[in-house]
C-alpha cells in the first residue's frame, strides 16, 4: 500500500498533467531531445515559487513539551550513519538511531533519536528531510512526517529541479507541486545525480544504471560486460564527467567514454561505498580507506586510509567523512579530527544527563 502523509488535490491534478513513459533499451547515446521536456516546461513557469530558502538552525533555542517522545541527548554517540549534508554551517546527519544535528559556529550538536532508521537526507525548497519507513521534515525543533506518495523504504533522497526525488527499495518516485508521481517500480534506487545537460542518473542495487532523461528511462552497460553496473553504490557529477561507484570499481564517463579503475590500477578496494567529486580531486571511499584521484592519477588521503567511510562530504575547503563504526570525521589537511563519537557504552542511569531538550515527532 502507498505511504501518505497528506493527500491534496493537486496530487489528482499532477498525474493527470504528468504522463511519464518508461523504456529499457541497451546502451547507446544519451538522448537530447530538441523540444523542451515537460519537466523544463514546468520549471519555467514555477521557477520563481521553488526559490532556496534558509534553513532555520536555531536549535538552542527548543522548549520543554511533555508530550514529547524523543529526547536530546548532546552527548550520545553514533553508529551507522548512512547520508549527511551541510546547509548554512550545520551539518545534518542520518544514522540508525535518528538524526544528528551538529552547528560548525559553536562546535556542538545535538541528536533526534527516534524509533526508525533513516537512510537518506536532502535538501529541497529550503527545508531538510530525511527518509526511511516514511518521510520526515526537519522544522526548528519538529521532525515532522512530510507529505509524499511511495511504496517501500526510503534509500535515497534527492532534489531535482523542482522535485523531491524520492528513491525507495521498491521503485523511484517524485513529489512536487504537481503532486506525486510513480517514476518506476521496476527497480530499487539507491542513488541519484543529474547531469549538466538535464538528465538523471539513477543507479540500483541489483538491478543496473540507469539514465532518466524526463521522459523514459534508458538502462546503460558496457558491451563487453552487460552486468559490470549491476550493483551501484555511488554517483557523482562535475565538470561534464559522471563518476559511477560499484562493487566492481570506479568508473568516470566523460560522455562519449567509459574508464573503469580497479585495484589494479590503484584503487585500495572494488568495493566503492562513496565518491565525492565536488572539486577537481575526486575522493573514493571503499571498503579498504579512502583514496583521492586528480588527473588520471591515484593520491593518498591522509588520514581516511584506512578508515572505512559511508558518505564523503565537502565544507569549507576540508572533507567530512561519516563511518559505520568510527563517527563522524573532519580531514583538514593531512589532520582528522571527530566530530561526533561514535557509539558509547551505555552510562549507567545515574549518569544520564538530568535535564535534556526535547524535540517532538508530530503526528
Amino acid at each position: 500500500m502507498k505511504k501518505r502523509n497528506q493527500i491534496t488535490a493537486m496530487g489528482v491534478m499532477g498525474a493527470a498533467i504528468l504522463l511519464v513513459g518508461i523504456a529499457f533499451i541497451g546502451c547507446g547515446g544519451d538522448d537530447n531531445p530538441k523540444r523542451k521536456t515537460l519537466a523544463d516546461r514546468a520549471l519555467d513557469t514555477i521557477a520563481a515559487s521553488v526559490a532556496d530558502g534558509v534553513v532555520d538552525a536555531a536549535f538552542a533555542s527548543a522548549t520543554v513539551d511533555e508530550n514529547a517522545v524523543f529526547a536530546v541527548d548532546e552527548k550520545q554517540g553514533i553508529l551507522n550513519v548512512a547520508d549527511m549534508l551541510v546547509s548554512d554551517s550545520v551539518l545534518y546527519a542520518v544514522f540508525d538511531g535518528g538524526v544528528i544535528v551538529y552547528d560548525f559556529h559553536n562546535e556542538s550538536y545535538t541528536t533526534f533519536p527516534v524509533e526508525e532508521t533513516f537512510h537518506a537526507i536532502t535538501r529541497h525548497d529550503g527545508k531538510v528531510y530525511v527518509g526511511g519507513e516514511n518521510l520526515y521534515v526537519i522544522e526548528d525543533t519538529v521532525l515532522t512526517p512530510a507529505e509524499g506518495l511511495f511504496d517501500g523504504e526510503i534509500q535515497f533522497l534527492y532534489s531535482w529541479e523542482y522535485c523531491l526525488m524520492i528513491g525507495t527499495d521498491q521503485g523511484l518516485y517524485s513529489n512536487s507541486i504537481f503532486g506525486d508521481i510513480t517514476l518506476t517500480e521496476e527497480f530499487p534506487v539507491n542513488a541519484m545525480v543529474a547531469d549538466e545537460s538535464g538528465g538523471l542518473w539513477v543507479g540500483s542495487e541489483c538491478n543496473g544504471l540507469y539514465r532518466w532523461n524526463g521522459e523514459r528511462f534508458q538502462k546503460r552497460y558496457l558491451l563487453r560486460d552487460t552486468t559490470i553496473f549491476d550493483n551501484v553504490s555511488a554517483l557523482a557529477f562535475n565538470h561534464g564527467h559522471l563518476y559511477v561507484g560499484t562493487d566492481n570499481g570506479f568508473f568516470t564517463f566523460n560522455g562519449g567514454r567509459w574508464q573503469q579503475l580497479t585495484i589494479t590500477e590503484g584503487l585500495p578496494s572494488d568495493q566503492v561505498r562513496a565518491v565525492d567529486a565536488a572539486d577537481w580531486v575526486i575522493n573514493i571511499a571503499t571498503d579498504n580507506g579512502v583514496i583521492s584521484l586528480f588527473n588520471g592519477d591515484f593520491l593518498r588521503c591522509g588520514g581516511l586510509e584506512e578508515t572505512k567511510v559511508n558518505v564523503l562530504c565537502p565544507f569549507d575547503n576540508k572533507l567530512i567523512a561519516a563511518t559505520d563504526s568510527d563517527g563522524i570525521l573532519i580531514k583538514s589537511g593531512s589532520t582528522v579530527t571527530t566530530l561526533v563519537e561514535p557509539v558509547l557504552d551505555e552510562k549507567p542511569e545515574e549518569d544520564q544527563p538530568e535535564e535534556t531538550e526535547i524535540y517532538t515527532v508530530t503526528e
